[in-house]
């Protein structure tokens, strides 16, 4: 009956929606490939780690864990 249809989709709906919480855990790949485990992103800024315009040992280092996770 098209009733009960109804409320089966709609019990799918509710089951199957993610939480935003969720949304930000869920993986994201980019048009290029790349892979984002969560939805947190970090843009480039200036941490002041660089010498000459020219990124330091340590400014390498940072990024790398941050990319770790």
């Amino acid at each position: 009956d098209p009733e009960r249809q109804g409320r089966e989709r709609a019990r799918v709906r509710a089951e199957t929606r993610v939480s935003p919480a969720g949304a930000l855990a869920t993986p994201l790949v980019l048009p290029g490939g790349a892979r984002i485990r969560n939805r947190f992103a970090k843009s480039a800024m200036s941490e002041q780690l660089a010498e000459r315009c020219a990124p330091t040992a340590d400014l390498v280092r940072l990024y790398e864990r941050w990319g770790e996770g």
